[in-house]
């Protein structure tokens, strides 16, 4: 099941990355989608998150600890940034914003949408499970939105929408959709 649900996630934006770039990967959690991000497109990944996950950590995917609103690193480090079921855990868009700054041109968004508040209740039940099951420190502020709402807080911060790629990560009854964005 990991092994397919990183495949689906990579499978939306791995036209985006190309040989030589860097990526930073912001909320990286246990690392195994920066994992196969590296052994799919060869690029090298550098983790971030606000926990060190340390019990289940995959190696081979350096990871620096932040403290989730300020990343440690200097303007325009990265290629790419990658926020992976990031962004619905940030109260607000400070970490988007960050994200940009160490962004030389590239940002990769990965996150649940809904339709109407069935699904968003689903998506918070599910958030909760699956979430609590790694880390009782996790916040889970339940920040999701509709698709439209996304797009709407990406033009807001100049950021040119590529492609927007609707998926589902593992076969439940949520969405995901797949940002791939360029700083203008």
């Amino acid at each position: 099941i990991r092994n397919y649900r990183a495949n689906q996630i990579i499978n939306t934006f791995s036209f985006f990355i190309q040989p030589g770039e860097s990526m930073l990967s912001v909320g990286d959690g246990d690392g195994y989608v920066s994992m196969r991000i590296k052994e799919k497109t060869g690029i090298e990944v550098q983790g971030l998150d606000i926990l060190p996950h340390q019990e289940y950590r995959v190696i081979g995917v350096p990871l620096t600890l932040y403290d989730g609103n300020n990343i440690p690193f200097p303007d325009k480090s990265f290629d790419i940034t990658a926020g992976i079921f990031l962004l619905h855990h940030c109260e607000d868009d400070t970490i988007l914003k960050e994200m940009i700054r160490v962004s030389k041109k590239k940002i990769i968004i990965v996150e649940d949408v809904f339709n109407n508040s069935l699904e968003r209740l689903g998506l918070r039940i599910f958030d909760c499970v699956e979430n609590r099951t790694f880390s009782s420190e996790m916040p889970i502020p339940h920040n999701f939105r509709k698709l439209k709402q996304w797009e709407k807080i990406f033009k807001l911060r100049d950021l040119e929408l590529v492609r927007s790629t609707q998926f589902r990560a593992l076969p439940l009854p949520v969405r995901n959709q797949s940002f791939c964005l360029i700083k203008r």
